[in-house]
């Protein structure tokens, strides 16, 4: 099924996201989202109880967020899900974006745009 080999070529980048830096990352899924836009946001459109390629991909997303803070941290999974939550919103809302936009943007630009909102959304004491 092609939902399956979305959600395969997807992950098995993903697993290099947190071995790589994030520019090199960003850098190289550009061309993958690129190549499948079209289809991916065809098939993002379809939301059912079985079908919801966004709910999955987020899903898994968490879920390789929290393996991986595990790792660093030591922290237990329980203590990492809003954590992992805000990753996986965050790196499904930028993609889910460029796709349904159909716009591509560098590497710089998004991590430049991720820097500053997260600058706005915590301001010190």
């Amino acid at each position: 099924m092609f939902i399956d080999e979305i959600k395969g070529l997807l992950y098995s980048n993903f697993e290099t996201r947190f071995s790589i830096p994030t520019r090199e990352f960003v850098q190289k899924m550009i061309p993958i989202f690129w190549q499948y836009k079209d289809m991916i946001r065809l098939i993002g459109r379809i939301e059912t109880p079985r079908i919801n390629l966004y709910s999955e991909l987020q899903r898994i997303t968490k879920q390789v967020y929290i393996q991986q803070a595990i790792l660093k941290t030591g922290k237990r999974s329980e203590e990492l899900d809003l954590q992992g939550h805000i990753f996986a919103v965050t790196t499904l809302g930028l993609m889910r974006y460029f796709i349904e936009n159909n716009e591509i943007s560098t590497p710089n630009k998004i991590i430049g745009d991720l820097e500053e909102v997260f600058n706005l959304l915590i301001i010190p004491e």
